[in-house]
């Protein structure tokens, strides 16, 4: 197989080394070769980058579910443990968690303890794991003790 054929998919949650292929209003395009992805302008936190420079970029997906790359370093990347900062509560959906990105990671309401009164409040921070959904998007899961 050749190095083409081996070339791995873009997944959130994980740096990837990316060549930038142009850019445009938005920002620029990077890619691995087979896959393109939206560097947006406040992500590139004002590199001079142009077509042909090879980034290390952190993919996560934004508010409207599209995978995003950033220069920034996240608190923690897909398969870590890392304490991470309760930013807002949402009634339906869980906690969401601070990982220095503009986007939070959901933690889901069935990863919290059965007790809704030890629930952690916003500033509260939490010992999780970066896991993935069934769409490949971030997602925190509690650590359990061993």
């Amino acid at each position: 197989m050749s190095a083409m054929n081996m070339i791995a998919p873009l997944q959130s949650g994980t740096f990837q080394s990316l060549r930038v292929k142009e850019e445009n209003a938005r920002g620029f395009t990077l890619t691995n070769g087979k896959q393109e992805v939206l560097l947006p302008y406040p992500e590139a936190l004002g590199r001079p980058l142009k077509s042909g420079d090879t980034v290390e970029a952190y993919l996560y997906h934004d508010s409207e579910d599209r995978l995003t790359a950033t220069l920034r370093e996240p608190l923690a990347k897909y398969g870590e443990v890392a304490r991470l900062t309760v930013a807002d509560i949402n009634e339906r959906l869980g906690c969401f968690l601070d990982i220095g990105l503009p986007r939070h990671v959901l933690l889901p309401y069935k990863e919290l303890p059965m007790t809704q009164a030890i629930y952690p409040q916003v500033g509260d921070e939490i010992y999780v794991r970066l896991d993935r959904d069934k769409s490949g998007r971030l997602l925190a899961r509690t650590v359990k003790e061993a």
